[in-house]
């Protein structure tokens, strides 16, 4: 069952025309198979998305690199810090969009 553009009642999608109104089933199948694109995540979810991820790479490769040295400098710090806030980031974008989908 399809409904007809034109009165808005359910007619069977085999009818060649609406028996209300008699609009022709050929422009109603142009009209109802045009493609609809649906964001499902908003940009405010994304834009913390593409913080959070070189975050989260910065920090790994910034504490690496400082364990790598014989005495573990404050640098070692910072990029557990990075690291630690891009993770949260994450998880809250994640979170953040599947709530506001759901």
């Amino acid at each position: 069952m399809i409904k007809c553009t034109e009165c808005g009642r359910d007619i069977s999608d085999q009818a060649s025309t609406c028996p209300a109104c008699g609009i022709q089933l050929k422009e109603i199948a142009v009209e109802t198979t045009k493609p609809v694109t649906i964001e499902l995540t908003s940009k405010k979810w994304k834009v913390i998305k593409l913080f959070a991820w070189p975050a989260v790479i910065l920090g790994f490769l910034w504490y690496i690199s400082g364990m790598q040295q014989p005495v573990p400098p404050t640098s070692s710090g910072v990029g557990a810090m990075f690291l630690f806030f891009g993770i949260i980031g994450l998880i809250v974008a994640k979170l953040g969009a599947w709530w506001t989908n759901k």
